[in-house]
């Protein structure tokens, strides 16, 4: 690569800029002005030599960014309703039993209960929610794909409905047309894939897994109640058992709700607030029908 070199003169407010190319064997010179700014180079004449680029002319830009909170919306979702539903559920259920009952053991029970049947439930539940979801994917993407293979009218077809798409995305008419045509091609699959994702909002290389989504939601649903369980499993006294129960759930609710907050760039304060007070009127509400049976 050769030398660089380059001088600033400063003539009023009149800059002139020359590059020069020191090792070049021949050159010819090009000037330009530019808002009151002349640019002299000098370029190699020989068009065999190889040209390399300039790695130290470029300045390091600063990198702008910002965080897209809705993109964590799918698994912060799941993630937040697991550690809600099992910490909820299982200090509801074990005060409930124990507003009812005033046993100790009575409550042990409850919670061992809460916790296996709710993580059961809840990777039942989710399995057959995400299968039923993939089974309809597929379905649109098996029907999107008889209609590419029907021939060369439905093709048109589907062209012009990936036109008008990009035309309500704000492309002119001109410019949709000529996207629109770069992206159908002869690989129906991969024309399928390009349906799939403007016109039914599929994402073929990421659909969705029940058997992941049914064991996170378990391991949640059993993360979120097992520390309100452990807190007070061991506590004889009946009254002290209850009053440590509420006091780590209602903790826990207020750390799911800012953790939740946090990531997903809500209010703190309110985000918490809105888990707490929906935590304590589930759990009282439990403990208050215990009562009325007792």
């Amino acid at each position: 690569m050769s030398e660089q070199q380059l001088k600033n003169q400063n003539n009023d407010n009149n800059d002139t800029y020359i590059i020069n190319n020191v090792d070049a064997p021949s050159s010819s010179s090009k000037l330009v002005q530019t808002n009151n700014k002349n640019y002299e180079t000098f370029e190699p004449s020989n068009s065999n030599i190889e040209q390399q680029p300039l790695l130290d002319s470029y300045v390091a830009m600063p990198s702008f960014g910002h965080v897209h909170y809705s993109q964590r919306a799918p698994w912060l979702r799941a993630a937040i309703l697991g550690l809600n539903d099992g910490l909820v559920s299982t200090s509801s259920t074990m005060l409930g039993v124990g507003g009812g009952s005033s046993e100790s053991k009575a409550m042990f029970i409850a919670g061992v209960a809460a916790l296996v049947a709710g993580s059961l439930a809840m990777a039942c539940g989710e399995f057959v929610s995400v299968s039923s979801q993939k089974d309809a994917e597929k379905a649109d993407l098996a029907k999107e794909r008889e209609e590419h293979l029907k021939g060369p009218l439905h093709r048109q077809k589907e062209l012009e409905e990936l036109r008008n798409i990009y035309i309500e995305k704000g492309l002119t008419p001109e410019l949709a047309t000529e996207v629109a045509q770069q992206l159908t091609t002869d690989n129906i699959e991969e024309v399928v894939k390009i349906h799939a994702r403007d016109e039914l909002g599929i994402n073929v290389n990421s659909l969705a897994n029940p058997l992941q989504a049914a064991v996170v939601s378990a391991f949640t649903f059993f993360s979120g109640g097992i520390i309100p369980f452990l807190s007070c499993s061991f506590i004889d006294d009946f009254y002290t058992k209850v009053c440590i129960l509420v006091i780590v759930s209602c903790i826990l609710l207020f750390l799911f709700g800012t953790i939740g907050a946090v990531l997903g760039g809500a209010p703190i304060l309110k985000a918490s607030m809105r888990v707490l007070i929906g935590g304590i009127i589930a759990m009282g509400g439990s403990f208050g029908i215990g009562k009325l049976f007792n």
